[in-house]
């Protein structure tokens, strides 16, 4: 299941309730994923395209870090990882007590060829 966002409403005369915000954060691996990813876009989809699908990836990991059981557990990793698939990538990602540690993004295409 790819992230989604989308709006509750609230009942009429409930209190919303307060609870730190999870967290996420990126391993140096990620960070050059991410950064590539949109370097990739910008050259394949222009500049518009690509602002917006690395925001989506950034708002995904906000929805994981709040929701960290959403992904499934990744197999063949020595520690618990979980992955998660965001459009045309996987997120795999570790829980930890604040949120969630990002391990890598892959696209799918390249994750066949690691996993063959």
């Amino acid at each position: 299941m790819a992230c989604t966002t989308s709006s509750k409403g609230q009942r009429r005369g409930s209190t919303p309730v307060r609870r730190p915000v999870a967290e996420y954060r990126l391993s140096n691996k990620a960070e050059d994923d991410l950064e590539d990813i949109f370097l990739f876009s910008l050259h394949a989809f222009g500049e518009r395209q690509a602002i917006q699908y690395v925001d989506d990836l950034h708002r995904c990991l906000e929805l994981l870090a709040d929701n960290p059981r959403m992904g499934r557990r990744a197999a063949g990793f020595d520690t618990e990882v979980h992955r998660h698939e965001h459009q045309s990538h996987v997120i795999f990602y570790e829980i930890d007590d604040n949120g969630i540690f990002v391990i890598t993004v892959i696209h799918k295409r390249r994750l066949v060829r690691i996993t063959t």
